[in-house]
């Protein structure tokens, strides 16, 4: 199978149908198969008894057993969101900013690449004529421009402040998004 190919489907999986070349990440620890929580891996094929064979990292094989697969710890792994992203880093992100952002999320989202970043906004489309898509994107309202909307949403800090600062009357006030 040439580089970027995906087989025919190998297994079916809660997340759906894997076939050898997909991408997928693990989504619980398990140290007996050598397995962490957001380990990246590419599909092999199958392996004995309804496992699945995969290839991670640095070229180490792993068999992933049935019971591991079934039980949901396997995913696609060609799409992360921001928060599973922490600490990460590759070589180009593909962030797509919605409804809810703020500073803390935009540093976490567009901080993991080391030699690119796009960001894609949501704009009005006047075919559309509705504020939500069929899944449930958010479309940006003719009245404000999408880039002034995305300065607005990182501007924003939700960061959780710590009860104990509140206690010590270190700041008194209410967070900005509880209001003041």
């Amino acid at each position: 199978m040439a580089c970027g190919e995906v087989g025919d489907p190998e297994r079916h999986l809660p997340c759906g149908p894997v076939s050898a070349g997909d991408r997928v990440m693990t989504l619980r620890n398990d140290a007996g198969l050598g397995v962490q929580n957001g380990m990246w891996a590419t599909v092999l094929g199958p392996a004995p008894e309804g496992g699945l064979r995969v290839v991670v990292g640095a070229g180490a094989v792993l068999e992933l057993p049935a019971d591991y697969l079934e039980a949901g710890h396997l995913t696609y792994g060609y799409a992360i969101t921001a928060h599973k992203a922490q600490g990460m880093t590759v070589e180009q992100t593909f962030v797509l900013a919605s409804e809810g952002i703020d500073r803390q999320w935009g540093y976490t989202a567009l901080s993991r690449a080391r030699s690119g970043t796009r960001l894609y906004l949501a704009g009005t489309h006047p075919a559309l004529g509705r504020d939500r898509d069929d899944v449930g994107g958010r479309h940006v309202s003719a009245d404000q421009a999408p880039v002034a909307r995305l300065a607005d949403d990182l501007a924003r800090d939700r960061s959780q402040e710590v009860a104990l600062e509140r206690l010590l009357g270190r700041d008194p006030s209410p967070p900005e998004h509880l209001g003041r």
